[in-house]
């Protein structure tokens, strides 16, 4: 008789929430890839205790992108509950190092004592959501497989909607001197609240004491908040400081982003111009008005203009940053003058201050697993979906974008308008080659992207709102599908989205539309006229749209 063997199934998260709440495209990235580090985590921690992993898979001879949010394993042998405890205790010690590194930061800052860290830290282990089922399975009885999987996926949908609520903190145990007041006084001294997360309250602090929305007089200096990469006003719980400050990579702006077909212009047509810009652009780094970044790896496509300089577009998104700074004032002036010549030397009336934001995930994906009947199908179909995860940072790059995630059938990215609908179709081919199965061993899987194009300007929150709504409506539409989504500054919250299906080859529509354009074949009111015209022949048939026209005297009357 064989061993007690068990199937093991584990999320982590919070996934949506968690990256969601970024005001910085840096926010954004590091908080994808930190959840990517603890799910590594506690993939090396069940691997260590025996276990056999079958989703996903990852291969340290070449790149599978991010770590997937969600573990199937088998064990053996040994305890699941000790297993479970352990990969948890790997994942919490992946946040718990990145909060040390922010202190140690901090502490060559000389800003460390700006941060309550007991409650940043209690913060921090209690933010991961870790769920974990497992069910009882015969290693030696592989036909069991689909069954049991099944099963044990239904235990771990229970259990996460089981949520766990922890009490809310008591600032007396973290602010001591909390407890040396008046009540009067008492009042004016509650924690404000995150801005990036209001469930949880600011770890900041002034003399002991938390910073407060009722104590105007207690808040942190200019001085303070550059030292924190914060700004007027805005408040961090003990992960959002993490995600803030977490990492020593940088990541490109949306400004950056949506500015990429001037840049690459200029760089082949008047590379001595793009010189001067850049030199132009470091010289408001003092002035806070312009930050480098190291364009290697994923961002080297990024090294003619390594930096984010919102300035390019203009003095005016500067704002308050130019009061009472001739200096600064001055070399934005420049900056600006510059720009213009820049523009007319490549024959560029306005540099592109939109960019697209694309979010892709495959389609029917569960009933493709469904088909897997043994541990090895399994393991050999997350094999190819690592290949693709691997393959999008190169696709993406190719196409002058930056990714944000790219983790089983799910990816997340910025791009040029350029190029956004040709990287939608790439990933859509390579998904298809690389995630189906050659043997047709299960339905075949397809992938739907939603694109939704902004201005760089936009919050960032909405951005990723306006992205989610886009792949929806690709869902929506039958799957298979791309959708895109264009949302002006004049619209309102208004938006203009357009789906089809992938067997119709949109893209390659559209571009004889942009070639008709770019031509002057394509007057530059005829797409205005044409939705005009479909808002005035919606609700009538297809059938009477497309029908030829005639008159009552014949078809030449």
């Amino acid at each position: 008789m064989s061993a007690q063997g068990y199937l093991v199934a584990i999320s982590l998260g919070p996934v949506q929430d968690f990256i969601a709440a970024s005001r910085k495209t840096r926010d954004l990235w590091y908080g994808s890839d930190l959840l990517s580090r603890c799910a590594t985590a506690a993939v090396k921690a069940l691997r260590n205790d025996g276990a056999q992993l079958i989703y996903p898979v990852l291969d340290q001879r070449e790149p599978t992108g991010s770590t997937p949010n969600k573990l199937l394993a088998i064990l053996p042998t040994g305890d699941p509950e000790q297993a479970v405890r352990s990969a948890k205790t790997a994942a919490d010690k992946v946040l718990l190092d990145a909060l040390n590194r922010v202190k140690a930061a901090l502490q060559g800052r000389n800003a460390a004592h700006l941060v309550n860290w007991d409650l940043a830290t209690e913060q921090t282990k209690t933010f991961l959501e870790f769920y974990a089922a497992w069910v009882p399975y015969d290693p030696d009885n592989p036909e069991a497989y689909a069954a049991q999987r099944q099963r044990v996926e239904r235990l771990l949908a229970g259990r996460k909607a089981l949520r766990d609520f922890a009490p809310a903190p008591d600032l007396d145990k973290y602010f001591p001197l909390r407890k040396q007041l008046r009540d009067s006084e008492r009042k004016t001294t509650g924690a404000a609240k995150s801005s990036l997360d209001p469930g949880r309250d600011t770890v900041f602090q002034k003399n002991g004491l938390p910073i407060s929305a009722g104590a105007p007089e207690r808040k942190l200096e200019e001085d303070d908040r550059r030292r924190l990469h914060i700004k007027s006003g805005e408040q961090l719980d003990g992960i959002s400081l993490l995600k803030r400050m977490g990492g020593t990579e940088r990541f490109v702006s949306t400004s950056r982003v949506a500015m990429d077909p001037f840049i690459r212009r200029l760089s082949k047509e008047r590379p001595d111009k793009l010189k001067e810009l850049c030199d132009k652009a470091r010289s408001l780094i003092p002035f806070g008005l312009a930050e480098e970044f190291t364009p290697t790896g994923r961002l080297s496509h990024y090294e003619a203009f390594p930096l984010d300089c919102q300035v390019v577009y203009g003095r005016l998104v500067a704002g308050e940053r130019l009061e009472d700074n001739s200096q600064a004032e001055q070399t934005a002036r420049d900056l600006e003058s510059l720009v213009t010549d820049c523009r007319k030397a490549v024959g560029v009336s306005e540099i592109p201050a939109y960019f697209a934001v694309l979010l892709a995930d495959g389609d029917r994906m569960g009933k493709a697993i469904d088909d897997l009947q043994t541990p090895e199908a399994h393991e050999a179909f997350s094999q190819r979906l690592a290949q693709f995860a691997g393959k999008v940072q190169h696709i993406v790059a190719r196409h002058f974008g930056a990714l944000v995630y790219s983790g089983g059938d799910d990816v997340l990215a910025f791009l040029p308008l350029d190029t956004a609908l040709y990287c939608a179709q790439d990933l859509r081919q390579a998904f298809a080659q690389l995630v189906n199965d050659p043997n047709g061993a299960t339905r075949p899987v397809t992938l739907s992207v939603g694109l939704s194009v902004g201005h760089y300007g936009e919050h960032l929150q909405n951005l990723l709102d306006w992205a989610r709504q886009a792949e929806r409506a690709a869902k929506q539409a039958g799957r298979n599908a791309l959708a895109v989504a264009l949302h002006t500054r004049s619209g309102g919250g208004e938006s203009v989205v357009v789906t089809e299906s992938w067997d119709k080859d949109p893209v390659q529509r559209w571009k004889t539309w942009i070639d008709w354009h770019r031509a002057d074949q394509f007057p530059d009111g005829a797409a205005y006229e044409l939705r005009e015209l479909a808002l005035e022949l919606a609700g009538l048939p297809p059938e009477l749209i497309t029908a030829p026209i005639t008159s009552p005297d014949g078809p030449n009357g």
